[in-house]
């Protein structure tokens, strides 16, 4: 069977849970004997380097990339269903299909189920929800969480829209599940999570306890981590206790508080190297909807979990150390495994134990999605690998031709083209050796380099920060004064044609190191 997937997220690197989910999801079709090609939709600011997608082209069977434009340009308690959708988008994959002859498509997200409206009848439409939409934004607003934070948010009424569009919904957990078949008439399956058991071998616990998080940069993880932080340093300094904290991901991005008890690791590539140097997984997650994948990967590696409620939301289990109602028991229960270790093994075997009748159910229920009436009346002709080879080799050509263009639409001239070449060439030299930094400035210039650092960038700094955050809403842009919270970072300054005197500005107002203060050398020969 050759079944599309529609993605608005690069599958590589997979540094989110949405697009574990999304790439987990597709390597099992493959894995029970399906032809699995992706349609990424990839907004023409999002940067897709060449490496990334020579991975993602060894993942699919094939890869097509449709250009979008639309953007959340506002933050709305609720948005209309199709906010996101542009007509192209169909046009473009009803040619698709027919090239791949295409017996089922998968759209992630409701936020582009307006594609399956469009595409032809013959075609099985499976909508993967990943998350539940209905009043969102309104539970971040109930929260107090920041709406720079915000995301995509509906009306129960038009959630239900969406869903009946599909011939089969898939929700990621349990009470989603239940909600769903509530509110629309259609088949709705829970396929939780994909992951895979890891074996590794246990973190000794001698004279120090290591707890660990991996999150995201969304509102939800930056919230409750954060909360968690304030906790965990009055616990450990009151108490004289030697737990160490490591935490990974890109909400590292947003930790304001230092303690030398405190690791931010960034960026992992490759999570089990993170379970193997803890003792204990934590979930700290106060709001939000939808599985908790970080949860699912501690289960999946044996790893001993404590976690709020909410933070083990659609995995089973009873155990007063995975249905945690708030932050101030947690340090309770964090305290209790401190004073007495042993519990590390009944929660490592807990996790095991869960984590097999979670995978067995898991594939049980992917199964059943094509127990699918429609599928009895659908040609399955199996493409060839000759096939496969020509059209991943005049894609790839079109894709690079249309990354090119893109970049023309910015580099309309060659002096322009050697100017950003240098201003690339001198921040990816920082970036191979210090990975992470900060941005001074949100101009042009500062945009350029934005859009194409952006999973490098730390925070961005403007004198105009306010008249900046209200322009441009889905970017979070800070008061220079956030400089005083960081002490080793690297600052690079976004000001072209301003740099000696932002530079002076820096050291002399806010004591900065003038090693770390980066000036970009733009002068052409």
């Amino acid at each position: 069977m050759n079944i599309l997937i529609i993605s608005p997220l690069q599958t590589y690197p997979t540094d989110h849970g949405s697009k574990k989910r999304i790439l987990e999801l597709g390597m099992y079709f493959k894995k029970l004997g399906h032809r699995v090609h992706l349609v990424y939709l990839k907004h023409r600011y999002e940067y897709l380097s060449e490496f990334s997608l020579d991975k993602m082209l060894e993942q699919w069977d094939t890869i097509s990339i449709i250009h979008i434009e639309k953007f959340l340009e506002e933050k709305l308690l609720h948005y209309p269903l199709d906010y996101l959708y542009e007509e192209h988008i169909g046009e473009e994959l009803i040619k698709i299909t027919k090239n791949l002859n295409i017996n089922m498509v998968l759209v992630n997200y409701i936020y582009y189920s307006k594609i399956l409206e469009v595409l032809p009848d013959n075609i099985v439409k499976v909508l993967d929800t990943i998350d539940k939409f209905t009043d969102r934004n309104v539970m971040l607003e109930k929260a107090q969480i920041d709406k720079n934070q915000w995301w995509f948010s509906l009306t129960q009424e038009n959630e239900t829209i969406g869903l009946n569009r599909a011939d089969i919904v898939l929700a990621i957990q349990r009470n989603e599940k239940s909600f769903f078949e509530s509110i629309c008439n259609k088949k709705v399956l829970l396929i939780n999570h994909i992951e895979y058991e890891h074996s590794i071998k246990p973190l000794p616990c001698k004279d120090k306890l290591v707890i660990g998080f991996i999150g995201s940069n969304n509102g939800s993880n930056i919230n409750s981590i954060n909360s968690f932080i304030d906790k965990f340093i009055k616990l450990i300094d009151e108490h004289k206790f030697n737990i160490e904290l490591n935490i990974a991901g890109r909400v590292c991005d947003h930790i304001n508080k230092k303690h030398k008890n405190i690791n931010k690791l960034y960026f992992l590539n490759d999570t089990s190297e993170f379970f193997k140097n803890i003792n204990l997984f934590i979930n700290t997650l106060t709001t939000g909807t939808g599985l908790k994948i970080k949860s699912v990967e501690a289960l999946s590696h044996g790893i001993p979990i404590i976690s709020t409620k909410i933070g083990f939301e659609g995995i089973k289990s009873k155990s007063k150390f995975h249905n945690i109602d708030n932050l101030d028991i947690m340090i309770d229960r964090l305290e209790e495994i401190y004073h007495n270790q042993s519990i590390l093994n009944e929660l490592s075997l807990k996790s095991k134990n869960i984590f097999k009748k979670y995978k067995n159910k898991i594939h049980n229920n992917i199964i059943k999605i094509f127990d699918y009436d429609k599928f009895n009346h659908s040609k399955n002709k199996r493409l060839s690998d000759k096939f496969i080879t020509k059209y991943n080799n005049s894609q790839k050509y079109k894709i690079r031709y249309e990354i090119l263009k893109y970049s023309y639409e910015i580099n309309q001239n060659r002096t322009f083209s050697r100017w950003i070449n240098k201003l690339y060439s001198q921040i990816d030299s920082l970036i191979e050796k210090h990975n992470k930094f900060i941005l001074y400035g949100f101009g042009h210039s500062g945009r350029i380099i934005y859009y194409r650092y952006k999973d490098n960038i730390i925070s961005i700094v403007d004198k105009n920060y306010k008249l900046i955050s209200d322009q441009e809403k889905n970017i979070n842009v800070n008061s220079i004064d956030i400089l005083n919270q960081y002490n080793d970072e690297f600052i690079v300054i976004g000001s072209m044609g301003r740099e000696e005197e932002v530079f002076e500005y820096l050291v002399n107002n806010y004591n900065i190191n003038r090693d770390k203060v980066i000036k970009i050398n733009l002068t052409i020969d």
